[in-house]
């Protein structure tokens, strides 16, 4: 989840700085918004990423619980020729 929710955050803070540098806002005005975008997209990020890994979990726990079980077998002794 860190590395998602790091990614998140360089995606925001791209974000962020090049809207508000093609909106033409002052230098301070830039990384303020910039902060901003990072830390609401890196939580973003976090979120779907569990999300997603949840769905993933759930969605191999239901793989997994319509296999068919395996029979056991019946003992038998072994029989002399």
């Amino acid at each position: 989840m860190k590395r998602l929710m790091i990614l998140g955050g360089a995606v925001g803070f791209a974000l962020g700085t090049l809207t508000s540098l093609a909106r033409g806002c002052e230098l301070s005005t830039v990384l303020w918004r910039g902060a901003l975008a990072t830390l609401v997209v890196g939580v973003l990020f976090r979120w779907w990423g569990e999300e997603w890994i949840h769905h993933l979990r759930s969605a191999r726990a239901e793989q997994i619980a319509r296999q068919p079980k395996p029979q056991p077998r019946p003992f038998m002794l072994p029989t002399r020729k």
